[in-house]
């Protein structure tokens, strides 16, 4: 990517110089993965979601066509509730004792420490009346009161004791609280006494809600949803409900019609102030977390995975916003080049365009934990569960299972040096051995000197091999894997991962520690024992990709210096599994649930605001001069800030040039492409915005 920093400029701002810049972007689900567990309407066009799980927070201006994505709260990923007053003012609450305050819509966070936070280890709930009170209550005997924003706290007691899921204040006096053991709080007098309303259920209640005085509503676990007409002094069960499984939110924009929605698919309507359900039937069956009404036509849902639904008639009906196409979890991922790539796990997915679409070549029952590509047509899959290999030779069109029939399951890896040579790693640290292609299969054991558990294998060439795995073990074979010998790594933390760029040069990495060798394994050195390494690729010998945790977070880490220091950068999702890279700054990871990242770099550039106004659509002009020698403009307009990739292609759909991969606010701008060296023809360049909108046109170099 180096060649093209020189010859593109980027006009927009005030002529700023902005440095190269990485970002981790979703590639599926679209626009993102993590489940949703808040969604709030302030307008038809203005959304607001937030996920607890991986601290994401999304908002569209829009209508949810567009969404600019944001993640974690002052360095905490896992909050357990936030609260939006508006667009702008928010309030996040979870463990430590803290309360967290945006007044950017979620950008920056202003950490307040509650006045005594032995009080609490958790909170779970937050409601605020207006931008100045609120109400925040976890597993405790207290709610707590602030009058100034969330700066300070009053602690008030309430018994008998539960943990609060749900606060839900009418007006600055009235509110109840709900929580565990079905237990129910209510308060006259803005929460500094509150009285316990008992009602025969015991299921955990996760939301309540008020329409006035007399009539609101709780759901909660074992599908339970119970109403009250007299404030809630007394409780009925609904009518019409056959589920027992969880409820998560409910609301009722009338006091007559309302919604409920939970875990299975759950999207339950009434139109009887609650007194009986029916159930709507949607386009998916997961788990939905949060409903939010703006008006009839403006209905949301979201939930697991990112799942976000749209109704415009009031419930009846719902459409799909996200695309969470193949869910299917994936292990490992691996590209041929910038384009082609492979990702498998439940099932087997192509890529053939850096990994913007992704069609399902194979649906295996059960999981593919392993696969090694030897070029474009030739390929080996490893089933762990059966111990079958799925093996194609034109990319994908055909497949042939093979059976070794021999081996203890689940297979753990394989790994194959050429067509006809390859090894498997099992799960009783065997290794079998084909040379024929798999066709047949013998079967060796590593070294039993040592009682181990083998996590990862590498081969190198036909004859030199490495296994390592728990109790720091590291074995060698110089004869195509019939014999092992014991390194010595000099310590006894797990190696999850092993890979060589010669038959010297390697590393090993695992919980707290990364090893490396030059000559071959007969010395091992400790470089680092600050992370927890689960997957790690070497690009060459200075540049290093490591999959893992640091300080608990998931983390993508990498090094340029062999190593021996490493840089953090965060991941958008926890669920990560596989890494691959096919140079020092592009790379996929691959984990459950379907998910996949891109990693880019945003080119160097310098920038000028073309026009103030924001633009209402996304555009993407015809480059002028056309045809060109040997330099053109590209305009384009986004109406929102985006993650936006502008890259220029060949006839034959190959990628020659990075103009832009960047994220960008809301604006007009123009980059300029040298084309000084590259030869005349018809070259076509495409806008991908989001990893969702693509825009192409066609340009002509003619010298």
């Amino acid at each position: 990517m180096r060649r093209f920093i020189h010859s593109v400029y980027i006009l927009f701002l005030m002529f700023t110089l902005i440095p190269a810049q990485q970002y981790w972007e979703w590639q599926k689900p679209l626009p993102q993965g993590n489940t949703l567990t808040y969604i709030k309407s302030f307008s038809g066009d203005s959304l607001l979601a937030y996920g607890r799980f991986d601290g994401v927070i999304m908002k569209s201006i829009n209508g949810g066509q567009d969404w600019d994505i944001h993640y974690q709260v002052n360095g905490s990923r896992y909050v357990d509730e936030v609260f939006f007053y508006n667009f702008n003012t928010g309030w996040a609450v979870g463990d430590s004792g803290y309360i967290h305050k945006t007044t950017d819509g979620g950008l920056t966070w202003t950490t307040y420490e509650v006045n005594d936070p032995t009080l609490y280890s958790r909170y779970t709930a937050v409601f605020f009346i207006n931008a100045s009170t609120g109400w925040i209550a976890g597993n405790s005997d207290n709610i707590s009161k602030t009058t100034d924003g969330g700066i300070t706290w009053t602690h008030y007691p309430f018994s008998p004791t539960a943990s609060i899921y749900s606060i839900y204040f009418l007006n600055d006096t009235l509110g109840w609280a709900a929580g565990t053991s079905g237990r129910i709080y209510h308060t006259t007098d803005g929460g500094l006494n509150w009285t316990y309303q008992p009602q025969s259920g015991f299921s955990t209640l996760n939301d309540i809600y008020f329409a006035n005085p007399d009539t609101g509503w709780a759901a909660g676990s074992l599908g339970t949803i119970i109403r009250t007409v007299n404030g809630g002094n007394s409780w009925e069960e609904a009518q019409g409900l056959t589920s027992y499984y969880s409820l998560n939110d409910i609301y009722f924009w009338d006091g007559v019609h309302g919604l409920a929605v939970g875990d299975v698919g759950q999207l339950l309507k009434s139109a009887d102030a609650g007194e009986t359900w029916s159930s709507i039937d949607t386009v998916t069956n997961v788990d939905y977390k949060s409903v939010s009404y703006f008006d009839a036509q403006n209905i949301f849902v979201v939930g697991i995975n990112g799942i976000m639904l749209h109704s415009a008639d009031e419930g009846s009906s719902w459409t799909e916003m996200s695309d969470l196409t193949n869910l299917s979890s994936l292990e490992c991922i691996k590209f041929i080049d910038e384009n082609t790539g492979w990702a498998a796990g439940e099932s087997i997915l192509k890529t053939t365009d850096s990994g913007e679409n992704w069609i399902e070549m194979l649906n295996v029952n059960g999981n593919i934990m392993s696969f090694d590509i030897l070029d474009a047509q030739n390929l080996f899959f490893l089933h762990a569960q059966t111990g079958d290999i799925y093996r194609t030779i034109d990319g994908g069109i055909n497949w042939d299972t093979l059976s070794p029939g021999i081996g203890i399951l689940p297979f753990i890896k394989c790994d194959f040096i050429d067509a006809i040579t390859g090894w498997i790693l099992d799960a009783q640290d065997y290794v079998l051995k084909t040379t024929d292609g798999g066709a047949s299969w013998n079967i060796y054991p590593t070294n039993d000197a040592t009682s181990f558990f083998a996590q990862d294998m590498f081969f190198i060439d036909h004859n030199n091999g490495w296994v390592v795995g728990t109790e720091g073990t590291i074995q060698k074979t110089t004869d195509g894997g019939e014999t092992w010998n014991i390194q010595n790594s000099s310590t006894t933390n797990i190696i999850n991962t092993v890979m060589f760029i010669d038959a010297n040069t390697g590393w090993a990495a695992g919980e707290n520690v990364l090893l490396k060798t030059t000559n071959g394994g007969i010395n091992w050195n400790l470089l680092n024992d600050n992370y927890t390494y689960a997957e790690l690729w070497v690009v060459d010998s200075n540049t290093l990709w490591a999959l893992g945790k640091a300080a608990g977070i998931h983390t993508a880490l990498s090094s340029s210096d062999g190593g021996v220091t490493w840089q953090e950068e965060i991941l958008p999702s926890k669920n990560m599994r596989g890494m691959h890279f096919t140079d020092s700054e592009n790379g996929w990871i691959c984990g459950l649930y379907g998910g996949v990242l891109k990693r880019t770099v945003a080119v160097s550039s310098i920038t000028h605001q073309i026009e103030e106004n924001i633009p209402p659509d996304f555009v993407l002009q015809q480059n002028y001069p056309n045809p060109f020698n040997p330099k053109t403009i590209i305009r384009y307009s986004l109406p929102v800030n985006s993650f936006l990739d502008l890259s220029v292609y060949n006839i034959l759909g190959q990628k020659v040039a990075t103009l832009v991969s960047a994220k960008q606010p809301a604006g007009k701008y123009e980059v300029q492409w040298d084309a000084g060296g590259f030869a005349s023809g018809v070259y076509l360049y495409k806008l991908s915005v989001n990893s969702r909108y693509v825009y192409t046109k066609k340009l002509v170099l003619l010298k």
